[in-house]
């Protein structure tokens, strides 16, 4: 155990002791939560000392203002997959300047690059073995690159800071570097980073406890999705563009570095991947953000993924996040990422209160043959009209069935990738948000190679491994490399569903505001909505968010983004 370790260990052993072991399930995960964060100038010296100040870095990311709820929030409703009440996130009409939780991740990214910058400060200064400190380096770029690209992504272009934070008044005044420079830093730190970081957890002084933290491929998978980006629609404007296929042709040759580490694999069980208990020991887990039983360390996906149960993680599951009908169909009938009892809940009791079993309700795929024939004349059934939203047909039906017996049928389709049974409250559920993961580097393997060569063999390689796991036949021969995009494209949003990719697919794809502005069909047999009407409804301005208050008010040389 190292030092950060028998810290953290000292200060939430006696929590340990009281919540019992499953509560405190990976050490590593808490080696990354110290409780708070030293300055490094003035701070380490040692090499444990330095260890603890690049946790400190770690620390950030697990907060309010990050991974507990905003970061993901943002996301979830900005697709056309996943079902989002109108009073959630963003909301039917998109991101605002008013917003309670808009400019959080403006905020907390900026809090990593500092942290990250007074590390890499520091590290000059110091005496420290050399082995170490590369790889302490390594993190402290891995993480710098990371929050510039969330920054990227979400704000657009934004300002540069990667020296040490100097007390002098003048520091919080930045004007925005133009796009180019903000992706040439990122793809520096993580160019930085793959040569830096340990190539596995059994060198440059990591080990099986280091689980957790970024290794040489995690640098790789990134950069593959970072240089994806810098060749999709959002930088078409800029002088990035003109390179476009070179960027295409880096992502395929960043993402063969991942297939080549030797170590890094596809899970089996595709489900194994978000069983909190074992997904920080996955080898196919590149980067994820670390949560703990501890209060305030946890993301609240449990809450809202989950339908009304208060089985599935603490404080119960509000049923508010599913998986919309029409992007369940897109599924072949044999995908394993959607099968009932498996990846999706099958059953689940509706309940008022933790001591009240409720009535049963049941998936539609999943309702008893008994019952199936006392329902099969219903018009529609289990589909009812939702709230305010006249494109989304979510909800239930109760059905009598004599001698005080009813079934409700529900068409809602909850994933089970976030269950935590364990956890005591909504923020101590200790499943990880997966930042990164091998799947997803094959798919961008697949797409890259597909944009530089065709559907080559090599193409065709990468997207069946990943089809493969989900029980599916290899992908069609023969295909155009315009269907060969599209099915990559759809792979993507399968393997990925609910895991907070699909707006920044969508926008480096170009098709985000077509998307999120189409006309939606009505259900079979429906009077209702009528698809001439029917509306999601996105602004051009929206494809970026908008600048925190704080930030334009403290820093004079910045302005809001257009449209806000």
């Amino acid at each position: 155990m190292n030092q950060a370790q028998r810290i953290v260990t000292r200060l939430i052993g006696p929590l340990c002791l009281a919540a019992g072991v499953a509560a405190c399930h990976d050490l590593v995960n808490l080696a990354e939560q110290p409780q708070t964060f030293v300055d490094p100038a003035s701070y380490f010296k040692t090499g444990a000392q330095a260890i603890d100040a690049v946790n400190g870095i770690y620390n950030a990311l697990m907060t309010w203002d990050d991974w507990i709820d905003p970061a993901w929030q943002e996301l979830t409703c900005e697709g056309p997959d996943i079902y989002c009440p109108s009073w959630w996130a963003f909301g039917y009409r998109g991101a605002s300047a008013g917003t309670w939780f808009a400019g959080r991740t403006w905020s907390a990214n900026y809090l990593v690059i500092r942290r990250a910058n007074d590390v890499l400060g520091q590290l000059d200064k110091v005496s420290l073995d050399p082995a170490l400190e590369e790889r302490l380096r390594g993190e402290a770029h891995f993480l710098r690159g990371y929050a510039y690209f969330e920054l990227a992504r979400r704000y657009g272009a934004v300002p540069l800071r990667v020296e040490p934070y100097v007390s002098d008044g003048t520091y919080g005044d930045a004007p925005r570097a133009p796009f180019e420079a903000v992706y040439a830093t990122i793809v520096n730190d993580l160019k930085a980073a793959a040569q830096e970081l340990p190539a596995d957890f059994a060198s440059k002084t990591y080990s099986s406890a280091d689980r957790g933290r970024p290794t040489a491929p995690s640098a790789w998978g990134l950069l593959s999705k970072v240089y994806l980006t810098m060749a999709g629609a959002e930088l078409a404007g800029t002088p990035l563009a003109a390179a476009k296929q070179q960027y295409n042709d880096s992502a395929r040759v960043a993402a063969q570095h991942v297939t080549q580490s030797g170590w890094v694999t596809l899970e089996t069980d595709y489900m194994r991947l978000f069983d909190w208990q074992q997904q920080v020991n996955s080898n196919e887990v590149l980067f994820q953000i670390g949560a703990t039983h501890q209060e305030n360390t946890g993301p609240e996906l449990v809450t809202f993924f989950n339908p009304p149960d208060y089985s599935t993680g603490g404080g119960g599951g509000a049923g508010f996040l599913s998986m919309r009908r029409v992007f369940y169909e897109t599924f072949e009938p044999a995908d394993r990422r959607i099968a009932p009892g498996y990846a999706v809940f099958a059953a689940w009791k509706r309940s008022g209160s933790a001591s009240d079993p409720g009535t049963p309700t049941w998936y539609e795929g999943s309702v008893p043959d008994s019952i199936k024939t006392q329902i099969a004349t219903a018009t529609q059934v289990g589909w009812a009209w939702m709230g305010d939203n006249a494109c989304d047909t979510v909800g239930w039906s109760r059905y009598n069935l004599g001698g005080g017996r009813f079934v409700e049928v529900s068409p809602q389709i909850f994933t089970m990738k976030y269950v935590d049974r364990t956890a005591l409250t909504k923020s101590q559920n200790s499943n990880n948000p997966i930042i990164l993961r091998y799947a997803d580097v094959l798919l961008v393997l697949a797409e890259a190679e597909n944009e530089v060569n065709g559907p080559t063999a090599a193409a065709y390689d990468a997207i069946d491994q990943v089809r493969t796991r989900a029980g599916l036949a290899n992908l069609t021969a023969g295909l155009t490399q315009a269907q060969f995009r599209d099915a990559v494209w759809l792979e993507r949003r399968h393997e990925l569903y609910a895991e907070f990719q699909e707006w920044f697919d969508l926008k480096r794809q170009g098709r985000w505001l077509g998307i999120m502005n189409n006309q939606i069909a009505g259900y079979p047999g429906s009077s209702r909505p009528s698809a001439s009407i029917c509306q999601q409804g996105r602004q051009p301005y929206q494809l970026l968010l908008p600048i925190p208050a704080a930030e334009i008010g403290a820093n004079r040389l910045i302005t809001q983004n257009p449209g806000y």
